[in-house]
């Protein structure tokens, strides 16, 4: 998740995937007011033998907002977990060097054929 002000040369808004693009409009409120993400992530998908059938798929909401709507995930993130792709954990929310707090966090596992995941941070 990034967290800030969009950035007029590129077309990143708080609470997207790190270098996936977003058209939303940026709901993030001002700095030291807390924001509310609901996300939800699909692990990708393996086979027996480990090849990937299938990439990790996240929805996120930011204070009520949805930003991130059924995004495929190729591949691990810049500065995710190292590594690869693993169909089971770890969930990474990074503050790049920034002063970032969070409370309240939840993950629950769904059923098999829900969305995977869902974390929901405060």
């Amino acid at each position: 998740m990034l967290t800030g002000t969009r950035n007029p040369r590129t077309p990143i808004v708080c609470g997207v995937i790190f270098g996936y693009p977003s058209k939303s409009p940026n709901p993030c409120y001002p700095p030291l007011t807390w924001q509310t993400y609901d996300i939800d992530f699909r692990a990708p998908r393996f086979d027996a033998a480990g090849i990937k059938t299938a990439d990790a798929v996240v929805s996120v909401r930011l204070n009520g907002h949805r930003v991130v709507d059924q995004q495929a995930v190729h591949k691990t993130t810049p500065h995710g977990a190292k590594g690869g792709e693993k169909p089971t954990g770890p969930v990474w929310i990074e503050g790049f060097g920034r002063r970032v707090l969070y409370r309240n966090i939840w993950v629950l596992e769904l059923p098999e054929g829900g969305a995977g995941e869902k974390a929901k941070a405060e």
